[in-house]
């Protein structure tokens, strides 16, 4: 299937009016939200969130049983109180990869969130973090906090030639890749951090001194924005704007602890709220706070200390890393919803669940709400839901769709349905 046309990312819940962003429709594949997104989904089968573990230790050790039965007992295993899962990236598949700490390995998951593959990775104490991201070239590389080396492995987790020493007292937090391919890794230090950029490679750029510099992320004009800051000498964290020289510009104080940041392709500025917090803020490139999402707590749509935030290739759905609740957080533009639910039906054509001609009709449909809503004809684009959805009740009655395949399309269905007023 090619690329559709969007007409920007918006929330559509009161007015049935889509709300396209000034400079008009966008090409698949650039990110963003000009206002606040739809819950989606929690995904907590993706991870180890099983428990709780009673402690037996103040620090590290735990009474556990093996949730999985498959022995011997892990680190993870019933392990509720932290989440197990640290980075998040996506290749130009809409495969992504989750860096699991606990259990010291990469996870390979679909775009229908099943886990495809996983494979080990060396160079972790205990309960070190560790980042991953991906490059244009779908490269998947892996920051070991304490080996002080970029691995570099293809989507297969084959290791490639490539990597990148950093030094023997290298310490990792975050890593980001630029449009350019060019990798950035923030590291620690005895007393302050640096953030350091390598083009093919080779070392081209340190930022020096940060005090705990976290994670990084680029805007369209090459800027670097580092989250920063140490729990006892800057408690207030900052996020600290450098030009793309590394000179210092601005630091940005906030009240709560931002952890990940993100900058989408209109220079939109995404913070994830850790401490005391569980909300992701949006600010404009000036910094104005433009909304947030997400508030705290354990349910649909909260969180506790979410950490990581990535996006999908086509730009209209982000998965936030909810780290205390042990789970991914799936949030979505209307138009999102209706792209997941393509995808859905694409795994079930896929899967042979669903002939390809009766799959085919039924994205058809999605595809031709998805074309009026672009034009502004909600209604219209409500009423091919509701004849998507007399599809799949057909389908259903037929013995084409198991009960419980068909009932998770009509769900998904009303959602977008409630969604644009309908």
């Amino acid at each position: 299937m090619g690329p559709r046309q969007r007409c920007g990312f918006r929330l559509v819940i009161l007015s049935g009016v889509i709300l396209c962003l000034a400079n008009g429709p966008f090409a698949a594949g650039q990110e963003g939200f000009s206002e606040p997104p739809l819950f989606q989904r929690n995904l907590n089968d993706t991870l180890d969130g099983i428990g709780p573990c009673v402690p037996n230790h103040p620090l590290y050790e735990y009474n556990c049983v093996d949730p999985d039965g498959d022995g011997p007992l892990e680190w993870g295993d019933g392990h509720q109180w932290n989440s197990n899962q640290q980075g998040i990236a996506f290749d130009s598949q809409g495969n992504y990869y989750v860096a699991h700490y606990l259990r010291q390995e990469i996870r390979k998951f679909d775009g229908h969130d099943r886990m495809v593959l996983k494979w080990p990775i060396t160079g972790l104490y205990f309960n070190d973090s560790f980042d991953v991201a991906v490059d244009s070239q779908d490269n998947v590389w892996v920051a070991t906090r304490r080996d002080g080396v970029l691995k570099k492995y293809d989507t297969d987790g084959n290791l490639l030639p490539g990597s990148i020493d950093l030094g023997p007292l290298a310490r990792t937090n975050g890593m980001h890749i630029d449009e350019r391919d060019r990798i950035f890794v923030a590291l620690d230090g005895p007393f302050f951090g640096e953030v350091r950029r390598y083009d093919n490679g080779s070392h081209a750029l340190t930022i020096y001194p940060i005090v705990g510099p976290q994670n990084i992320a680029t805007d369209s004009q090459g800027n670097i924005w580092v989250t920063a800051g140490d729990f006892y000498i800057d408690p207030g964290r900052t996020v600290k704007k450098y030009d793309p020289d590394g000179q210092f510009i601005q630091s940005f104080y906030l009240g709560s602890v931002p952890w990940e940041i993100h900058i989408d392709d209109h220079d939109r500025v995404y913070l994830s709220m850790v401490y005391m917090a569980g909300w992701i803020d949006v600010r404009d490139s000036e910094f104005n706070l433009l909304f947030s999402f997400g508030s705290p707590g354990t349910g649909d749509g909260e969180f506790s200390s979410p950490s990581r935030v990535a996006f999908t290739p086509s730009g209209n759905t982000i998965y936030v890393n909810d780290r205390v609740n042990a789970r991914f957080v799936v949030f979505s533009s209307t138009e999102g919803m209706i792209d997941n639910l393509i995808e859905e039906i694409e795994g079930l054509i896929d899967d042979g669940s669903l002939e390809g001609g009766q799959g085919h009709a039924l994205i058809a449909k999605l595809e031709a709400a998805l074309a009026k809503l672009l034009d502004d004809k909600t209604n219209t684009a409500i009423n091919q839901l509701g004849a998507f959805r007399n599809q799949v009740e057909a389908f259903i009655q037929s013995g084409e769709l198991t009960p419980e395949e068909g009932q998770a399309l009509l769900d998904a269905v009303d959602a977008v349905v409630e969604a644009l007023g309908g």
